[in-house]
């Protein structure tokens, strides 16, 4: 049986490894460990790939039994757009 403690410490265990891993990551990614070993993760990454990464890498921790990726990538303004958010 999971307990609130249980999903404290794996909460922690997965955060750890982010930022054992992808440090530069550790101010946009939240992460939330719920009952039965399930991990939900929120956030901004820069690429679909740094998304994909993130959640293998989480799968691997030790009791997640499932990864619900809630991430967005982060958009990149273009020339244009910078230049219209200054004016």
């Amino acid at each position: 049986m999971f307990t609130n403690t249980h999903n404290d410490h794996l909460q922690l265990e997965v955060v750890r490894a982010i930022l054992r891993q992808r440090p530069e990551l550790r101010r946009d990614l939240v992460v939330i460990a719920t009952d039965g070993g399930h991990i939900i993760l929120r956030g901004l990454v820069p690429t679909l790939e740094d998304c994909r990464e993130v959640e293998a890498l989480v799968k691997r921790v030790p009791n997640v039994t499932e990864v619900f990726c809630h991430l967005a990538i982060r958009s990149r303004k273009t020339q244009t757009q910078e230049m219209h958010s200054h004016v």
